[in-house]
């Protein structure tokens, strides 16, 4: 997808994730107005969603609660909540009068605030105005959301077939742009396997046939990566000798450097995980090269983790020795990346999301 942005414009099916996929490439911060039946807005920071407001009266948090059945409309009249109550002095009240007790109702409102961008991400009609660097509304919560996340929740879980399908109907041919937002996407292990065919069947067709996925997830695996920058219609120009770059765009000039560039990450995550969770370190990531050592390249089928956290060096060197090194790189690159990100994902799991991101700079530093 490129990265051209209107300012203003008009909304049509599917257009609200396309244009938050832009401002997210954009790292903007801004506030998105949605104008149709009723005015709406996002309050964008970066990689952050600090808040939705819409006028739809279906989201009022009066109306939100009564509707989840975890309000009585009766007993809000017993205690003088009226209709004009609304806002700061609703919430403190909600709380004063014994309602829900301050942890209850901040999730109550994070998901309503949830549905909100749900419901605006999909919306088919209207007009938009981006407001760049807008001042800051000190008396709105913010019910913080990760922006790309939000964006995959919609696509997997809102958009139909023919938002799915509408980016490829021009698309004979897409080719993977090695990104550096492919990390963003967590995918799940059969998906990465539909990405592996697609560096070998760049035909949209042949890959939707060929994909273990049924044929509408492949659309919508292929519109993530798409929104993401991680597949275009035009191939990347490379040198016909040039060693390929991993995602973060290093290169490589032989076996022995990028075995002993993935080994130090190995090492790091091993040694920065085994500092929070102790001796389990070690089964939980060795547990998660298993699981996805028999999808890579044949050459790494033996790749295991050693007891000082790294990997098996000397055995890898001798199962791609005879390989070309240019025939083989990308593959390799591939699949120790694949390696790499399932290690990431149980930093995730043990020790959060935050953590995990900081780790990820420091080793691509």
């Amino acid at each position: 997808m490129d990265s051209y942005l209107e300012m203003q414009g008009t909304i049509t099916r599917g257009s609200v994730v396309e244009l938050c996929a832009r401002i997210w490439h954009r790292k903007m911060n801004c506030l998105l107005q949605l104008n149709g039946r009723y005015r709406s807005l996002i309050r964008v920071q970066g990689d952050r969603v600090l808040y939705a407001r819409t006028d739809h009266p279906r989201f009022d948090l009066r109306s939100y609660l009564v509707k989840k059945g975890r309000l009585d409309p009766r007993l809000l009249e017993e205690k003088g909540l009226s209709e004009s109550c609304q806002g700061i002095e609703f919430r403190r009240m909600l709380i004063a009068e014994g309602f829900f007790p301050y942890r209850e109702l901040w999730e109550l409102m994070t998901q309503n605030n949830r549905d909100i961008l749900d419901y605006l991400l999909t919306l088919q009609e209207g007009t938009y105005r981006i407001v760049s660097d807008p001042s800051p509304e000190e008396t709105v919560p913010l019910m913080e959301e990760n922006f790309p996340k939000l964006i995959r929740r919609v696509i997997q879980d809102r958009l139909g077939d023919q938002e799915l399908k509408a980016p490829f109907q021009s698309m004979e041919k897409i080719y993977i742009t090695r990104g550096k937002n492919l990390k963003v996407l967590d995918l799940h292990p059969y998906e990465r396997h539909t990405l592996r065919l697609l560096e070998k069947t760049p035909s949209v067709r042949d890959l939707v046939r060929q994909s273990e996925l049924l044929p509408l997830d492949t659309y919508r695996l292929l519109y993530q990566l798409w929104l993401f920058g991680v597949i275009s219609p035009q191939r990347e120009a490379t040198s016909p000798r040039a060693a390929s770059p991993t995602p973060q765009g290093m290169e490589f000039k032989d076996f022995e450097e990028v075995l002993e560039t993935y080994n130090r990450r190995y090492l790091f995550i091993y040694k920065y995980l085994y500092k929070e969770i102790g001796p389990v370190a070690y089964s939980v990531l060795s547990k998660a090269v298993l699981q996805v050592r028999d999808q890579l390249p044949s050459y790494l089928h033996r790749l295991k983790m050693t007891k000082e956290g790294g990997i098996n060096r000397e055995t890898l060197i001798k199962d791609i020795w005879y390989h070309n090194f240019h025939d083989i790189i990308r593959d390799l690159v591939s699949g120790l990346e694949e390696v790499l990100h399932a290690q990431l994902h149980v930093v995730q799991q043990h020790v959060g999301e935050i953590r995990e991101s900081r780790i990820l700079e420091w080793i691509e530093k």
